[in-house]
């Protein structure tokens, strides 16, 4: 069974960056940047949510907790780094509208 609200992220990343929510949730290749969304994913799901790692480990199929842990901190240090491919812009939009998705989804 899959977490609502990580379903809310996953939907709200793929729409944002225009790839298919399985690539995120899924993937194992080389392919940088949707490893970078992956990462970005995870990252939103840790910080708006505060979602337990055993919790993420198992939407996002990571078999390695340590993968988790790269994920969020690459995205932490990026994010107060250089702006690498407007992430932090994009950051701010997501958070808007997974918060925004996420007041309407628990009014439901």
């Amino acid at each position: 069974m899959t977490d609502a609200r990580v379903a809310l992220v996953v939907k709200a990343v793929s729409a944002y960056f225009d790839i298919p929510t399985n690539r995120i949730r899924t993937y194992r290749g080389s392919d940088r940047m949707i490893i970078l969304y992956k990462q970005i994913a995870i990252y939103l799901c840790w910080k708006l949510f505060r979602l337990k790692n055993a919790l993420l480990l198992s939407e996002f199929h990571i078999r390695d907790a340590s993968v988790l842990l790269y994920s969020i901190y690459k995205i932490e240090t990026l994010r107060v780094g250089k702006d690498v491919f407007g992430l932090c812009k994009a950051l701010e939009e997501l958070t808007s509208i997974i918060s925004e998705l996420d007041v309407m989804r628990r009014s439901v």
